[in-house]
């Protein structure tokens, strides 16, 4: 086969390397101002703007507790202790007007969809179970889990079921009665 009769044209094609327009081009303020860039971070290479480097990371500092709660209930915020004391007078009162939106406990969030903190295991039906050595928590842990057992189904957070068939479990086992 002759291949004479193909014309080889060199490919050109334009690559714009310029950084893409990234969701911190613009940063906010909280007053819902744009702060303007400075002049020589424009000038910065591509290779400063890669994503992966302009990440959130959290704030690594010193940082001081804010109780917004009682004596009896405590909800604490951590806010950084290098803010000026405008800055921090200001941060304080936008989150005492924001208050609502945190999530104390488990009471705080009733209309909270099963299926986005659910854990299901991807289990074979037809694998049989091992039984495995028991394990015990250490004396000092196992009183902490057990409060924490205590709030969660105070509130009827867990949906008992068997996870095979889907019945409740309180159908498996009848209660016993007094003869």
């Amino acid at each position: 086969m002759d291949l004479s009769i193909f014309e080889y044209l060199p490919v050109s094609c334009d690559i714009d390397l310029s950084a893409p327009s990234s969701p911190t081009s613009q940063i906010f303020d909280i007053d819902d101002e744009i702060a303007q860039h400075d002049s020589d971070d424009d000038s910065s290479s591509v290779s400063d703007s890669d994503p992966v480097d302009q990440r959130v990371s959290p704030a690594v500092g010193d940082t001081e507790i804010v109780d917004f709660g009682t004596a009896d209930q405590p909800r604490e915020l951590r806010i950084g202790s290098d803010l000026s004391t405008d800055e921090r007078d200001s941060l304080i009162q936008l989150l005492r007007a924001y208050l609502d939106v945190f999530a104390w406990s488990y009471e705080d969030m009733p209309g909270l969809d099963p299926s986005i903190v659910q854990h299901r295991l991807p289990l074979l039906p037809h694998a049989r179970p091992v039984k495995q050595k028991l394990r015990r928590l250490h004396p000092r842990w196992s009183l902490q889990v057990k409060e924490e057992i205590q709030k969660q189904l105070s509130v009827d957070f867990y949906q008992w079921s068997s996870t095979r068939s889907g019945w409740p479990m309180s159908s498996l086992f009848p209660k016993r009665t007094a003869k």
